[in-house]
């Protein structure tokens, strides 16, 4: 081989153990927001088809959004849903479930109504649990804001409007758990 054929090869080396690196330093940030909750995404799927079933809701009627986070300083992972349909929205917003993994399983530690997308995590946390932003808009509230949802030890408000829910005045750094125009997928 010739002396530029070794340095193509050596190139092309380098480039793919950069995009290798850049991709495993990328992998946890790209997991959270969709390839670990894809993963999961089956078992959301069936917690929440007997969660329907337990409400005695008609089935395939709804849709969801899902992301799983780190949350608190144990860094407990969270499953945060997003709940459309006519079962689950009003002129208010639509459901957020938040769910903790159990034994395989998922506890509900906050049922949130009135929810407008998107769905950010905030850098602060209550009782080792994440704090939650949730856009308020609509059912009477004219001028949109962002509200505030603390854990207190056994769930999140039901209600963003009202306190224990809180107004965000001003910039908060954080990014969306799910966005806004968050991709839906039936609950089967």
């Amino acid at each position: 081989m010739g002396n530029l054929t070794k340095r193509r090869i050596r190139t092309i080396a380098l480039l793919v153990a950069l995009f290798a690196i850049a991709f495993a330093i990328t992998a946890p940030a790209a997991t959270s927001a969709g390839g670990r909750a894809r993963s999961d995404e089956a078992s959301v799927a069936r917690f929440l088809q007997g969660y329907i079933r337990k409400a005695h809701l008609p089935p395939g009627q709804a849709a969801f959004a899902s992301a799983e986070v780190a949350v608190g300083a144990g860094r407990l992972e969270e499953v945060l849903v997003y709940l459309e349909g006519q079962d689950w929205c009003g002129s208010g917003g639509c459901t957020m479930l938040v769910l903790a993994p159990a034994r395989g399983a998922f506890t509900i530690i906050g049922r949130t109504t009135l929810v407008r997308l998107p769905i950010r995590v905030l850098p602060e946390n209550s009782n080792s649990r994440a704090d939650l932003a949730v856009h308020v808009q609509g059912g009477g509230i004219l001028n949109a804001y962002e509200a505030r949802l603390r854990f207190n030890g056994e769930n999140y408000p039901s209600n963003p409007t009202v306190p224990p829910a809180s107004r965000i005045a001003g910039a908060v750094q954080s990014h969306p758990a799910i966005p806004l125009g968050a991709k839906m997928r039936p609950i089967p």
